[in-house]
């Protein structure tokens, strides 16, 4: 089912240009602007609920070498997590 937008010329046209620009139709541009949107949002929702049980203390914080060492996957930690900490 589809539900009618009302969009604003200006950002219509903006929203055509980068379609155009990664060659796609402007309608998927902005149905994937709204899927991450509503993702973004969402994971915000879920790490806050997250980070809440931690502070009341129904949840704990794990490093990631205990975390990744609890799955019994292997006793490494996984690649991309060291290139994260090597950032920070």
């Amino acid at each position: 089912m589809s539900q009618p937008v009302d969009i604003p010329e200006d950002l219509f046209k903006r929203a055509e240009a980068a379609a155009a620009g990664k060659g796609e139709p402007v309608r998927h541009f902005i149905l994937d602007a709204i899927l991450e949107a509503a993702e973004d949002t969402e994971d915000l929702k879920a790490a806050e609920e997250a980070l809440e049980r931690i502070r009341n203390g129904e949840d704990e914080f794990k490093d990631a070498k205990k975390f990744w060492s609890g799955l019994a996957l292997d006793d490494t930690v996984p690649e991309v997590y060291t290139k994260i900490r090597r950032k920070a």
